[in-house]
């Protein structure tokens, strides 16, 4: 319980602002016993705010905060049948090489299947 305080401490919340209203957000947190390294858990746009550059904007200004604070290596896992993969890798490989600070690195993952009964777990 102790560990998951810490981790859930750890985990920062980015919003973005448009005219009035949120057009996107993003989490990330520290990994615990590896301060270099961060886990990018999503960057989120509304649905009407997508297409705008609002999703770049947001990943952009999180991994420059993310690198003023020592981080070095940015993590982050996507489902392999979904289209945010895709938005990653393209993140991942414009980073490389261009004295951007945290090297974005981008793992597919296979979803679990959906339970298909009403069983919880204990």
């Amino acid at each position: 319980m102790a560990r998951t305080r810490e981790r859930v401490a750890a985990l920062g919340l980015w919003l973005a602002p448009g005219s009035g209203h949120l057009v996107a957000a993003a989490g990330a947190f520290r990994l615990p016993g590896d301060p270099g390294t961060a886990r990018l858990q999503e960057v989120d746009v509304l649905p009407g705010s997508r297409g705008r550059g609002n999703g770049d904007a947001l990943f952009e200004a999180l991994r420059r905060v993310l690198v003023a604070e020592g981080v070095t290596r940015l993590v982050v896992a996507a489902d392999e049948d979904d289209w945010p993969l895709s938005w990653y890798r393209r993140r991942a490989s414009s980073s490389r090489g261009v004295g951007s600070g945290a090297a974005l690195q981008v793992r597919a993952v296979r979803a679990d299947p959906p339970c298909t009964d009403d069983r919880r777990d204990p």
